[in-house]
This record gives C-alpha cells, structure tokens and sequence, in this order.
C-alpha cells in the first residue's frame, strides 16, 4: 500500500480544514471547494451535534434535492422527458444527457473549456472534422446504422440535419400503449451508446472499427439483453422485433 495522499502532498490534501481554493490548484479539487461551500450552508446542527440536510426531508440527504439545489430552475424539456425514460439502462440515461448537453469530451466541447487542441478528423471515414452532429448522425458509418433501424421501426426522419433532430423525430412516434412503442424510446439512446463506445476504443488505442453490419449486430444483441431483463417483453416477442417481424 502507498502513502496516503495527505503524506504525499501536504500543501495540497492536509489543510486542517480550510476548503478555500488556491490558483494553484487542480479543477477536481476547485469544484470540491465549491460543493463544500453550498453542503456548509445547506446544512445545520442540532444540541448533540447531529447533522441535518436542511432541503431534505426530515433531515436526510438525497441526491435529488442536492441536484435540485443547484441547477437552474426551469420546466422539464421534451428531450429530458424522454431521456430519462423509467426502461432505459442508467448509464445510457446518463450518456445521452451528457450528449445533449455538451458535456461529451469531443473537441468543440472541449475548446468551450479553454483547451485548445489539434483539430481531428472523424474516425469513421476521415472526411470530416470532429463535432457532436458528425459523428453521431452526419457521418456515412453513422447514418447507416440510423437509416437501418429507421427503416425496422418506420421511423420518419429523412429531414433530419441533426443529432438532436433524429432523436425527436424517433420520441414523437413514440406513443406509449404497444410495446414496439417501448423500443421507440429507448434505441435512439442505445444506438448513440454504441457510436460512442466504437469512437472511444479507436480514439483510446484500437486500430480497428467494426464494419457497420458488426455494429448493428452488437446494437441487436445489447438490446436484446436490455428487453429480456424487462417483464413486459417475452424473448420471442424481442426476436420478432430485432429482425423486424410485426405481428
């Protein structure tokens, strides 16, 4: 076992305390500083000492009401209703939100923050700079994949000029009384889950991207795996729906 980082590096972990940010210091820690600051005022002590979650009920901390704390108030959004959805896998919930929002570590995203990098090309095909809407739809390797599962779900959204766009277009056929509605909903997330797990293992040291009939076949076998898990569909019911059989 190592040192602990205290011993390490006293100037920057053993201040006894003090919570007040140096220029110096790494963002993770600035932002630890900041969250130390709110969690200080939002809480309170009791004759013995006890802590209390002022926002939360009876006390107790919750993660919902420290988010609801700190982010800006504003209605719910069409794209947040349907990217949260109660069937979708979390880590999926949680990367399209990151999509959405521009917090994928992409190189526009990336010179928002002051890092100013190399400009790339898309890894896909290399015709094309780095961004959001490329890689996730303008792409060729891309719009395979989406026009091939547009074409199994009937979803219109040839119009589409956009990441975003295409999402909309598949969340506004989705109704909410079939089951095939159910899938509506959630393989926009999966399909883009997907894109970007090829797109990180070739940026991050793979020399290989799977053909786009590979992909699709992971995508069907990943979605085949997520439905199974859900007591609302029956394994011959996701095969009729993957190879694109309706009854």
């Amino acid at each position: 076992m190592g040192k602990p980082c205290s011993d390490r590096s006293p100037d920057r972990y053993s201040r006894q305390g003090d919570m007040r940010p140096k220029v110096t210091d790494s963002v993770v820690w600035k932002r630890l500083c900041d969250i130390n600051s709110i969690a200080t005022d939002l809480c309170s002590y009791n004759e013995d000492g006890e802590i209390f979650w002022d926002p939360g009920i009876n006390g107790f901390f919750s993660l919902k009401s420290a988010y609801n704390e700190i982010r800006s108030s504003r209605s719910s959004t069409f794209s947040d209703k349907h990217v949260w959805h109660k069937y979708e896998h979390m880590t999926v919930k949680l990367f399209m939100w990151k999509l959405l929002n521009g917090y994928l570590p992409l190189l526009g995203n990336l010179q928002k923050l002051h890092f100013y990098l190399q400009p790339s090309r898309c890894p896909f095909y290399k015709s094309h700079a780095e961004s959001t809407d490329h890689l996730f739809f303008g792409c060729i390797f891309s719009k395979k994949i989406w026009n091939y599962f547009m074409d199994m779900f009937n979803i219109k959204g040839s119009t589409a000029s956009s990441v975003r766009q295409v999402l909309i277009s598949w969340w506004i056929e989705a109704g909410s009384k079939k089951i095939s509605d159910i899938f509506k909903h959630n393989m926009p997330g999966i399909i883009c889950w997907h894109l970007w797990k090829t797109y990180s293992s070739y940026v991050w040291g793979s020399t290989y991207i799977p053909s786009t009939e590979h992909l699709i076949t992971q995508i069907k076998c990943y979605t085949k795996k997520w439905a199974c898990k859900l007591s609302k569909f029956k394994p011959k019911h996701v095969d009729d729906f993957l190879l694109g059989r309706r009854s």
